[in-house]
């Protein structure tokens, strides 16, 4: 029979989403979110800015030129439908004294067919839509074989890539006054992942040992279903859009390594973002937490999944909650 088990938040996920957030123009109510946001920006060790650049390559000329137009859009969506991202693309970033040109494709296996996005309005009204707009890619840096990227291009570029030594994470970042600063971003060299991404803790090994055996045999699937709670959306401004794509970002990351290195892939199910307050309360004791989200799985999620997790803007920085859903024989 299949069981519910508590298993150890993905340490991947977890160390990506703690990425500290943009700059942005201050705001009444926000002295918290700065705070953790200052303790999630000590967890680097170096930053610098870049201008990324989009580079086109000309048939006719044979060669490639770089534009500051970073959007990968194809032509303008119409009224109430999700817009359309080109198949490849290509990035220079200039950081840390090396220029990285990333060659991206966007995953299409990301999103499953029936992906749902779901938000619940300030006037307490569920609001669903079915797909989402997806603007995730995943790639190498070139001339790297040994390399990884994954990127999201929505807004600006958001990601990381990993060139055989350290691992970068790039976010664009968001000037108050100017537009003309629009593309400017930040590059953090993280502390926390100095060793190679052939090596994962032990942790998300004993996760797949217990519903994913056999990994290397073929090409495993694990459905998975995000919430993201009252803090992340107001870490992200109160917006749903922008919270979804960062928490679909993060989703994209994870399922680069464990694609590369696992040969499993992450597939998106639905997504579910609580707009007015959160629909239990965060403790700070872990477990306390973790058994109200498994109450509240159990009582309110429908859709089926093979795990869920909690995203959470959280003291020091963004954590989860993860629960799966586990086969066993009898």
């Amino acid at each position: 029979p299949a069981m519910h088990t508590a298993a150890p938040l993905l340490a991947l996920m977890l160390w990506t989403v703690g990425m500290p957030s943009k700059a942005r123009c201050g705001r009444a109510g926000d002295t918290l979110l700065t705070e953790m946001e200052r303790k999630a920006a000590d967890r680097f060790r170096e930053r610098q800015k870049s201008v990324p650049f989009r580079l086109l390559y000309s048939a006719s000329e044979g060669n490639e030129t770089p534009h500051d137009l970073l959007d990968t859009r194809i032509g303008r969506s119409s009224v109430g439908k999700q817009s359309t991202h080109i198949a490849r693309a290509s990035f220079q970033v200039d950081a840390f004294g090396s220029s990285f040109i990333l060659d991206i494709e966007l995953n299409h296996d990301l999103l499953s067919s029936e992906y749902l996005e779901r938000h619940i309005d300030h006037n307490g009204k569920t609001v669903e839509v079915k797909g989402g707009e997806h603007c995730y890619y995943q790639g190498h840096i070139r001339g790297n074989p040994d390399s990884y990227v994954a990127l999201s291009t929505c807004s600006g570029l958001h990601g990381m890539f990993y060139d055989g030594n350290h691992t970068y994470l790039i976010e664009p970042e968001e000037n108050c006054t100017s537009q003309e600063e629009f593309h400017l971003h930040s590059v953090y060299k993280s502390r926390l992942f100095e060793f190679p991404l052939d090596y994962l803790p032990s942790g998300i090994f004993l996760i797949l040992l217990l519903f994913l055996p056999r990994v290397e045999d073929e090409t495993k699937y694990v459905e998975l279903m995000i919430v993201n709670d009252h803090l992340m959306l107001k870490k992200h401004r109160l917006s749903v859009g922008h919270t979804n794509s960062f928490a679909k970002s993060v989703v994209n990351m994870a399922d680069l390594i464990y694609k590369e290195q696992l040969n499993t892939r992450i597939v998106l199910v639905a997504m579910e973002t609580w707009g007015t307050d959160n629909k239990f309360t965060i403790s700070e004791n872990p477990l306390v937490t973790l058994r109200e989200f498994m109450k509240y799985r159990r009582d309110f999620i429908k859709e089926k999944s093979d795990a869920v997790h909690l995203f959470s803007y959280g003291d020091v920085m963004i954590y989860g909650f993860h629960i799966a859903k586990l086969e066993t024989s009898t």
